[in-house]
C-alpha cells in the first residue's frame, strides 16, 4: 500500500507541475481567463494529465495502457447517455432556475459574454458564435455541444478521464468503491483550484466560483 500511495504522489506531482507551468507561463504572456482563447487554451491543459499517465504507465510501470488505464472502444449505452443527458440536465437547471422569483430568462443571451467578464470585442464574437448555423442562442449552443461534445471535445476530456477515472481509478479501486471515489475526487478538485482561484470559469467571483467548482467536480466524479 505504501508503494501505491508513492507511485500516485509522484504521478501527481508532475501532472499538477506541469499543469501550472503551463498556466503560469500563458498568464505571463498576457493570457486571462476571461478571454475566447480561454477554450483553447483549456482543451490543452485538460489533456495534460492524461498524456502524464500514459508517460507514467508507459515507462514509470511499465504496464499495459488498455487495462491500467480502462481504455474500452467498443461503443455502449452509455456513450448515448453520456452524449444526451448532459442537455437534459442544463434545460431541466434552466427550467428551476426560473421559478425562483425575480429571475428572467433572455433568449438572445445579450449579457452572456460581458457577465464572463469578456472584453467587448469577445463578448461579440461569443454572441456570433452563438448563432450557430442560424439558429437562437440556446439552440444554437446545444447544437455545437451535440457535435463537438463526441468529437473534438472528447480530445481534452479524455486528457482528463485517463488521468482521474483511468489511472487513479486502477490504483485506488482496491480500497473499495467510495474510497476510490472520494479520494479522486479530491485530488481532482485539488488540480483545479489554482485555476479557479485565477479566475477560469468564475472570473468575476474566483472565490465563490471555487467552492461551487470543488462541488460539481465531486459530484460528476462519483457519477
Amino acid at each position: 500500500m505504501f508503494g501505491n500511495r508513492r507511485r500516485v504522489a509522484l504521478f501527481y506531482l508532475v501532472t499538477f507541475v506541469l499543469t501550472h507551468v503551463v498556466t503560469t507561463a500563458y498568464r505571463l504572456a498576457g493570457g486571462a481567463w476571461n478571454s475566447m482563447n480561454v477554450f483553447v487554451v483549456a482543451n490543452g491543459i485538460m489533456l495534460i494529465p492524461g498524456l502524464t499517465a500514459m508517460a507514467f504507465v508507459r515507462w514509470r510501470l511499465h504496464e499495459p495502457l488498455r487495462s491500467t488505464l480502462g481504455l474500452h472502444w467498443r461503443p455502449n449505452r452509455w456513450w448515448l447517455a453520456a452524449w444526451l443527458i448532459p442537455p437534459v440536465l442544463m434545460l431541466a437547471t434552466l427550467a428551476v432556475s426560473l421559478l425562483v422569483p425575480g429571475t428572467t430568462y433572455d433568449p438572445t443571451m445579450a449579457g452572456l459574454g460581458e457577465r464572463m467578464g469578456f472584453s467587448a470585442r469577445d463578448a461579440e464574437a461569443l454572441r456570433a458564435q452563438a448563432g450557430f448555423l442560424g439558429l437562437p442562442p440556446l439552440a444554437g449552443f446545444l447544437a455545437q455541444g451535440l457535435l463537438l461534445g463526441p468529437t473534438l471535445g472528447v480530445l481534452g476530456g479524455l486528457g482528463e478521464e485517463l488521468a482521474w477515472r483511468g489511472l487513479l481509478h486502477h490504483e485506488f479501486i482496491k480500497r473499495g468503491f467510495w474510497r476510490c471515489s472520494l479520494i479522486t475526487a479530491a485530488l481532482w478538485g485539488l488540480w483545479h483550484v489554482p485555476l479557479t482561484l485565477q479566475g477560469y470559469g468564475y472570473p468575476l467571483h474566483p472565490v465563490a466560483g471555487t467552492l461551487v467548482f470543488l462541488v460539481r467536480r465531486d459530484e460528476r466524479i462519483h457519477a
